[in-house]
């Protein structure tokens, strides 16, 4: 899949799109008109912006010290099978 499309685009920041979003809601309160609350109490806003994305320090993945397994008791075949179907 091609970027092109994107290439003819110049990158907005965040900023430029609150400005806009300030101009569209013509003086209306960003934060009541746009800014949805859920019943868990998170606040859902109109748009994310990379320029306000938290940074993430997520560090490399060493293959050879991680391992994925599930414990399955083997003393019966068929329901250790069974198990190892299931996880």
């Amino acid at each position: 899949m091609s970027n092109r499309l994107f290439e003819d685009f110049e990158p907005v920041s965040e900023t430029a799109w609150k400005q806009k979003i300030q101009m569209d809601l013509k003086g209306a309160d960003y934060n009541e008109t746009l800014v949805t609350k859920t019943n868990a109490g998170i606040n859902i806003k109109p748009i994310y912006h990379s320029d306000s994305a938290p940074q993430i320090n997520i560090p490399a993945r060493a293959t050879d010290n991680w391992f994925i397994s599930q414990r399955i008791f083997a003393g019966n075949a068929t329901a250790a099978n069974k198990k190892a179907k299931d996880v």
